[in-house]
């Protein structure tokens, strides 16, 4: 597949998210309204609060590889208090409930935030109702593990929550979150996707 062809078609979502291998066992929704509380309080010293939207397309094969082992990912731009483009690639993923036409899941994975300055590196993890139709409703934390130049001492955590459309490949909704270390120009700092990257016409 080519490298920057979006994914697309729900049934063919549905069938590759519920069969691949099994990941670690999800969060309950205590769990994850606790890190969302979490995300919004007041920050440490050095520490800022941050927060804004992003859009993604979703791709799969050679453009995922070898990162993600499920040939699984994203490739999004965030706006807002962080302007960075990203890379999410899956490296698990578990169906935890079927309802019939719709299926919670679990993910996890890694992400890059790539500025023109350096990169961040994160652990995530989150759920998924994957619908056949419509919009399906995810959250996903992500965990700062490392970082690049400008971005070497930044420690954190965001959590993102937004909507995916499988039948278009597409994307989007808003972060929030905490980030210690962040040099003062990252606002203006950032490496923006190719135009035809984020507005790709699914094949």
């Amino acid at each position: 597949m080519d490298r920057r062809t979006p994914w697309v078609g729900a049934s063919r979502w549905l069938v590759v998210l519920v069969l691949v291998a099994c990941g670690p066992e999800p969060e309950d929704d205590a769990s994850a309204s606790r890190a969302q509380q979490a995300s919004t309080q007041a920050p440490e010293t050095g520490c800022q609060q941050v927060r804004g939207t992003f859009t993604d397309v979703f791709l799969s094969g050679d453009a995922c590889a070898p990162t993600s082992p499920i040939l699984l990912c994203t490739r999004g731009q965030l706006e807002g208090d962080l302007s960075p483009a990203y890379d999410f690639f899956f490296t698990s993923q578990a169906p935890t409930h079927d309802h019939g036409p719709a299926v919670r899941s679990h993910f996890a994975g890694k992400s890059h935030l790539t500025f023109s300055d350096g990169t961040l590196f994160s652990e995530d993890h989150g759920g998924i109702t994957i619908k056949q139709k419509g919009d399906s409703p995810f959250l996903t934390q992500i965990d700062i593990v490392s970082g690049t130049g400008a971005y070497a001492q930044v420690t954190g955590h965001l959590t993102a929550i937004g909507k995916a459309d499988f039948s278009t490949g597409l994307g989007g909704g808003t972060y929030h979150g905490t980030l210690c270390g962040l040099p003062e120009a990252t606002v203006a700092s950032a490496l923006r996707l190719p135009e035809q990257v984020l507005g790709a016409t699914p094949q």
